[in-house]
C-alpha cells in the first residue's frame, strides 16, 4: 500500500497483525498490515515508527495472545518502556477463549525518537493472534514545543529523583519538631 508523505503536522498510523506470529522475550512486533500512514513515520517492515517532528504524540497497543499463552508486551520510546499491555489465555479446559489487553501513552517525542511494541515477558516462545486483533497506533497531538522540556527517564530514576526531593525537603524545613 502506498501512502504519500504529507505536511509534518499531519502525522498518524494504525497497523494490525494480520498473520499469527510468534515472538520471544525482547522482540519488536511487526505490525504486517498497515491500515493509515500518513507522513509515514511508520516502517512496517521493522515495527518502529520514527519521529519525523517533534511533539506531543499519542500511541495505543492493543494485544490478544492466541489460547493457552501469556504475553506482556510494551510501547518503547526509543529503548525506554513506558506503558505495558497484558493478555493472559492460560485457563485449563478453555475457561478463557480469549484475552485482551490494551494500553495507552501520550509522550514527547523530540525528532528521530522511536515508537515499537515489544514483547518484554515472559521468556519462550508465545504467539500473537492475527486477523486485525493486535495493533498498534499513534499520532501527532501538537508539533508546538512543550512549556518546559519533558524528560523521558526510566522508572529507577524516577524513584531516585523522588527520593532526594523529599530529602531536601526535609533538610529545608529542619528537623521535625514533636509536640
Amino acid at each position: 500500500m502506498y501512502f504519500p508523505a504529507v505536511d509534518t503536522d499531519q502525522v498518524a498510523f494504525q497497523a494490525v497483525v494480520k498473520n499469527p506470529v510468534t515472538l520471544k522475550r525482547r522482540d519488536v512486533i511487526r505490525f504486517d498490515r498497515t491500515i493509515t500512514n500518513i507522513g509515514g513515520a511508520y516502517n512496517q517492515d521493522t515495527g518502529i515508527f520514527t519521529a519525523p517532528t517533534p511533539g506531543l504524540y499519542s500511541f495505543n497497543v492493543n494485544v490478544v495472545a492466541a489460547r493457552g499463552d501469556y504475553i506482556e508486551a510494551s510501547i518503547h520510546i526509543n529503548n525506554d518502556v513506558q506503558v505495558t499491555a497484558i493478555s493472559d489465555v492460560r485457563g485449563t479446559h478453555n475457561e478463557k477463549p480469549w484475552d485482551q489487553g490494551s494500553a495507552s501513552a501520550v509522550l514527547y517525542l523530540e525528532k528521530g525518537d522511536t515508537a515499537s511494541v515489544r514483547l518484554i515477558f515472559p521468556h519462550g516462545h508465545h504467539h500473537l493472534q492475527g486477523d486485525g486483533k493486535t495493533s498498534f497506533g499513534g499520532y501527532l497531538i501538537s508539533s508546538s514545543a512543550p512549556a518546559q522540556r519533558v524528560l523521558h527517564i526510566n522508572p529507577h530514576q524516577r524513584i531516585k529523583r523522588l527520593r532526594r526531593l523529599i530529602h531536601l525537603r526535609r533538610q529545608a524545613r529542619g528537623p521535625f519538631i514533636n509536640n
